[in-house]
């Protein structure tokens, strides 16, 4: 594990809009840059079930 010193300040029921995290496992409001609360995390471990069935990370088609 490599520690990049990236944290947020989590507090309960305030918004986040930092983009700590890796690009291909952060939700679309964390991505764009607009508050977010913990919710997110769900969308991260779909992401992490998703690469562990399929074998592969699921693109974002940003053309679609």
């Amino acid at each position: 594990m490599v520690c990049q010193n990236v944290a947020s300040d989590f507090r309960p029921g305030k918004q986040l809009t930092s983009r700590s995290g890796t690009l291909a496992y952060l939700a679309p409001e964390a991505f764009e840059g607009v508050g977010y609360t913990s919710e997110v995390d769900w969308w991260s471990l779909g992401v992490t079930f998703y690469e562990c069935i399929y074998g592969q990370v699921q693109s974002r088609d940003v053309s679609r």
